[in-house]
């Protein structure tokens, strides 16, 4: 139990894919200006993450990695080559479902998906939580566990960082640091922040 706590809390915290990995920037930048929209496109975030995540890891351990498809008696077969394909793929589904069931079901208007969808879909937030799975070698649990800390993260760090925008609005801010500026800086503070969970172990 503590292995798959210390996986979560490592999602979480230690790589962070906003504040510790510094991915995703752009779409943070533009969608945190308002605690609705943030709150919208982190939940959007969050479930891609989550699923694109497990379902990744279910290809590379038994489809792409070497000798994957032994289990259907295609043994030292290596589709290695093929796995930027299929999780691009996987990603790309997996966000088209989103956009469909949150369409259906009336939590978002079209309009609102439909800006949402390219950035969220381009978010290398996502592909990395795919990739720092596979790195550090996490079978299908660990992997979605580490899936769901990832999206977690990256929904609760946008939302701070939409408070604090949110705040700043109301704050003397000198005009040469007005939008981008102030907007890494407030990274590079959080990021400052986060580094002192880096030495807390599970």
């Amino acid at each position: 139990m503590e292995h798959y706590l210390a996986i979560f809390y490592k999602a979480l915290f230690n790589q962070n894919v906003i504040v510790a990995l510094g991915l995703g920037l752009y779409s943070v930048f533009k969608f945190s200006e308002r605690i609705r929209m943030a709150f919208w496109f982190g939940l959007v975030i969050f479930l891609s993450v989550t699923l694109s995540t497990i379902i990744n890891s279910v290809l590379y351990h038994y489809v792409i990695k070497p000798d994957a498809l032994a289990w259907v008696g295609y043994h030292g077969l290596d589709l290695s080559i093929l796995k930027y394909f299929l999780y691009f793929g996987t990603i790309a589904a997996v966000m088209k479902l989103i956009e469909l069931v949150l369409t259906k079901l009336d939590f978002m208007d079209l309009s609102t998906v439909e800006n949402f969808y390219p950035l969220a879909i381009l978010n290398s937030a996502i592909l990395c939580a795919a990739l720092l799975a596979e790195q550090n070698n996490y079978l299908v649990l660990e992997s979605t566990i580490f899936g769901v800390g990832s999206g977690l993260g990256f929904l609760f760090m946008i939302m701070v960082i939409a408070g604090l925008r949110n705040r700043m609005e109301y704050s003397d801010i000198p005009e040469s640091l007005n939008g981008l500026g102030i907007f890494f800086m407030t990274i590079g503070i959080l990021a400052m922040v986060f580094l002192s969970f880096s030495s807390l172990k599970i």
